[in-house]
């Protein structure tokens, strides 16, 4: 049964498909167990502390680190990535992208450094400015987290630096790796040394962020020059990462105004909502991680070599791809949200009181994962074009709006405000850079995607019927659900006659 009805025949670039197949798969696969990693830490953290005074103080504390690295060094890739690609494609270019990587590298990691101490001296001051609704003793152990956690701040940052240069030289197996390792680590001395207090989890967390730069850095340290580099190549990047940097002091502040409206609720209420975003932010990681991340270098190459009919095609594939990762994760978690949250939290402190508040947020926490995934690559679309304005200003416009719906519904929704206010923000975000993405291409990146989303939908719909059968069981819901409705959702493409799966699966041919 063929998929194309409906839409032209759509032209697959095979030596994209070849040449992006393996690593697609393997990112793929690293982001899943890297998400069922992070899941056992939650497990873990779930079971020792529920949502409790000590997982509150946690939550709190954690946000502040994430943010600060997300805006020293959340947005390098996205301008540095051309350029080192353009760089590291041409030999004779090749010293100058190493010098390139080296100054933002020595530059990102030293202010990360600055920021990282001084988060740490004043831990007490930061979190009774943010959280001064908590009680005193939840106050006194969020500064403590925090004072550990300040080194999150660094060892992010020269991960995200670290990203780039592997990203730009094609190579993401090694550092899909290192996030697997990373987290394998903490959830080992989470388990190990949990019971012995909060303070080890944070500890544990530190602990596996330091395996992970280690894995990403050693590859690349060698290589990386301190040098002269024409003034022109650096100051066009320095001008072009600036809205983005500014930009991201007000973008992703949204953890940060969540816990601390969070804080003016009942106990609980700061960890339920932690709970349920870092589920997202897990699968998020599946959703983007094994695709932007490979698309973003691939889209710059396309762009410098073919020109923006290369770029709108390899762009167009990569859109279609996302509709059929992110749909089945949107379905699936949509109708059984509560039933895994049960599956995996409920035991020790976390009570089923707290699987249902968790398994609802995430419901309502779904249009953050449509809207993030979505706006993930329409963002690295615009910068692969030089245009890091456009997401910077669409981005300022919705959450301003998101932040606007999360104040004045607090006191009638509570948390559920929160919740609902960030999915309408990010969908309105994705809406609006569509819109703006394909009037820059006729509307050339939509190419084949609605009717992949109604295959999709159709797939979809089926595997959760089938997964229907293992939750009436007792025991092993979701363990048993997970894989029987992926093979279910994938078959079901394959039966369809989707060319992306299709292409996918099936081996290669040489040409």
């Amino acid at each position: 049964m063929s998929s194309s009805a409906g839409d032209s025949p759509i032209k697959q670039p095979q030596a994209t498909v070849r040449g992006t197949t393996n690593n697609f798969v393997w990112l793929t696969a690293s982001s899943a167990g890297q998400v069922v990693i992070q899941f056992l830490i939650q497990v873990v953290l779930a079971y020792q502390f529920g949502a409790r005074a000590e997982a509150d103080a946690l939550a709190a504390a954690l946000v502040v680190p994430v943010l600060l690295a997300a805006i020293i060094s959340g947005s390098l890739s996205y301008v540095l990535v051309p350029d080192l690609v353009a760089c590291f494609s041409d030999s004779q270019k090749r010293e100058t992208g190493w010098r390139l990587a080296g100054i933002f590298g020595a530059a990102t990691g030293t202010l990360a450094l600055l920021a990282s101490l001084l988060v740490m001296g004043s831990s007490v001051s930061i979190v009774h400015w943010l959280y001064g609704d908590l009680p005193d003793k939840e106050q006194q152990t969020a500064a403590r987290l925090l004072s550990i956690l300040a080194w999150q701040i660094l060892m992010s940052t020269l991960v995200s630096w670290s990203l780039a240069v592997h990203h730009s030289r094609h190579s993401f197996i090694v550092p899909a790796m290192g996030g697997v390792w990373g987290t394998l680590v903490t959830l080992l001395l989470s388990v190990a040394y949990g019971r012995f207090g909060i303070h080890w989890i944070a500890i544990a967390i530190n602990v596996g962020s330091l395996i992970s730069l280690i894995i990403h850095v050693l590859p690349i340290i060698g290589h990386v020059r301190l040098g002269p580099v024409p003034r022109s190549h650096w100051s066009r990047l320095v001008w072009a990462l600036l809205p983005l940097v500014l930009g991201s002091v007000y973008l992703r502040i949204d953890p940060v105004v969540d816990r601390s409206l969070a804080s003016q609720l009942s106990e609980g209420s700061v960890a339920h909502l932690h709970y349920a975003q870092r589920m997202i932010v897990a699968l998020l990681a599946i959703s983007t991680s094994g695709l932007s991340v490979i698309a973003f270098p691939q889209l710059a190459g396309r762009l410098a070599s073919e020109g923006q009919a290369g770029f709108v095609t390899h762009f167009a594939l990569a859109m279609r791809r996302l509709v059929l990762i992110i749909v089945p994760i949107a379905i699936g978690f949509g109708c059984f949200a509560t039933a895994v949250i049960t599956d995996l939290l409920q035991r020790g402190r976390f009570t089923s009181a707290d699987s249902q508040a968790v398994g609802s947020l995430i419901i309502l926490f779904m249009g953050m994962f449509i809207g993030a995934s979505w706006s993930e690559l329409l963002a690295r679309g615009f910068y692969t074009l030089g245009d890091t304005r456009t997401p910077t200003v669409v981005g300022l416009v919705t959450v301003t709006l998101g932040l606007l719906a999360k104040w004045f519904s607090l006191p009638y929704c509570g948390v559920w405000g929160i919740a609902g206010s960030t999915s309408l923000a990010f969908l309105l975000n994705g809406v609006m850079m569509s819109w703006l993405l394909a009037s820059k291409t006729d509307r050339l990146i939509l190419q084949g995607s609605l009717m992949t989303l109604l295959v999709a939908l159709a797939s979809a719909g089926i595997a959760c019927a089938v997964c229907l059968v293992p939750y009436t069981w007792s025991l092993g819901r979701t363990w048993t659900a997970a894989p029987l409705g992926a093979a279910t959702y994938v078959g079901m493409l394959w039966w369809l006659g989707n060319p992306d799966v299709r292409s996918l699966l099936s081996r290669p041919t040489r040409s």
